[in-house]
Formats: structure tokens, C-alpha cells, sequence
């Protein structure tokens, strides 16, 4: 069992990372051309690394609950904390960059990128944790 969650959780983890850098290139691509095509990719590129997020959360506290909880497995703890910086960039940054831009502010573009960009980070380091264990 431990190795399946573990296979699901590092499985999601991948395609967390995957979505996250097509956000950062259609956030590049969005901060070059005005498209409404590109902000709609972006409203759901978004709502999907939501989603995958919580999915992968999910599975690794299942697998940490599947190991016994064990206190000394630090990269879960850094997991946990990349998982709530992300939630917070995605809808303090990115949202309302993509809200402002929806409007017909064009200044929203830079914040879209910006929440974008920290996010990929954010992501990008907690995989690594992941895998230093």
C-alpha cells in the first residue's frame, strides 16, 4: 500500500510540476500579447494546479499516514508548507493578477507572471525536498 501512495504522490507531484511551468510559459506568452485566449488558459491552467495540488496533498498525507506519521521525515513538513506558499501565491498573486487583467487592466499581466514565476519556485523546491529524502 505504502508503495502506491508513494507512486500516486510523487506521480502527481510530476504533473503538479509539469502544469506549473506551461502557467509560467503561458504567463510569459500572456505578458507579450494581449489574447483572451491566453487569460482563459490561464484562469484553467490555474484551477488545475489547484486541484492538483490538493490531490497530491492528499496522497501524501495518506502515505504519511501509511508510514506510521513519522515526525522525523522532514521533507513532509516541507511539503506541507510548499503546499500552503503555493495555495497562497496562486490566489493572492496569480488570481488576482488574471481578475485585473479580465477587466482590462493590462498592469494585472505583470502580477499574473510574477505569481506565476514564485509559484514555479515554490513548486520546484519542494519537488527537490521531495526527492533529497
Amino acid at each position: 500500500m505504502v508503495t502506491g501512495l508513494l507512486h500516486s504522490h510523487s506521480g502527481l507531484g510530476y504533473i503538479v510540476a509539469i502544469l506549473s511551468t506551461v502557467s509560467v510559459l503561458v504567463a510569459v506568452a500572456g505578458n507579450v500579447s494581449s489574447s483572451a485566449a491566453l487569460r482563459g488558459a490561464g484562469k484553467g491552467l490555474r484551477t488545475a494546479e489547484v486541484s492538483l495540488i490538493g490531490l497530491t496533498a492528499i496522497a501524501g498525507l495518506a502515505l504519511w499516514g501509511a508510514m506510521g506519521f513519522p515526525m522525523a521525515l522532514w521533507p513532509a513538513h516541507v511539503g506541507l508548507l510548499g503546499i500552503v506558499v503555493s495555495s497562497v501565491i496562486l490566489a493572492r498573486v496569480s488570481k488576482p493578477g488574471l481578475v485585473a487583467l479580465s477587466s482590462g487592466d493590462e498592469s494585472g499581466a505583470k502580477r499574473w507572471l510574477a505569481g506565476e514565476a514564485l509559484n514555479w519556485f515554490v513548486v520546484m523546491g519542494t519537488l527537490a525536498a521531495m526527492h533529497s529524502n
